[in-house]
């Protein structure tokens, strides 16, 4: 079951629509925007990026006191990659967690073969990093 964001549009525009209704009426400035000439990727990718974008938003908005998140999504021939930023809390990464989320974006990017990345410290923000590189 695919999500109805992405049955009637891009991924870039389902995280565009998932960002504006996460952020309204919070304060938050809140952007995101696409880089490079987009192209067409596998359905359970859009699905996965999507969700993963959905589970950093979840994070930052539940924990974090942002007053700012900022998502890429950038297309090259090489790679595609989904950034998610916010400057809120941080927290020390190398403590463990309770939560699945951080887990669950981790899984979702390996199942694709791709690589997650996570820069955060106490007062710094959180930048989420899904790079998913294409066989040329």
């Amino acid at each position: 079951l695919r999500p109805l964001a992405l049955e009637h549009g891009s991924l870039s525009a389902a995280l565009t629509t998932l960002l504006e209704a996460m952020t309204a009426g919070t304060g938050i400035r809140a952007s995101i925007r696409t880089e490079g000439d987009v192209f067409a990727i596998p359905l359970d990718w859009e699905d996965d990026l999507l969700r993963i974008g959905q589970e950093a938003l979840t994070n930052a908005l539940k924990h974090a006191t942002p007053t700012r998140i900022e998502a890429t999504l950038r297309f090259s021939p090489a790679e595609i990659v989904l950034e998610v930023f916010d400057d809120g809390v941080g927290f020390d990464s190398s403590r463990a967690s309770d939560g699945m989320g951080l887990t669950g974006m981790r899984e979702r990017c390996a199942r694709m073969g791709g690589r997650f990345e996570l820069d955060t410290a106490p007062g710094r923000g959180v930048r989420i990093r899904a790079t998913l590189a294409l066989d040329c």
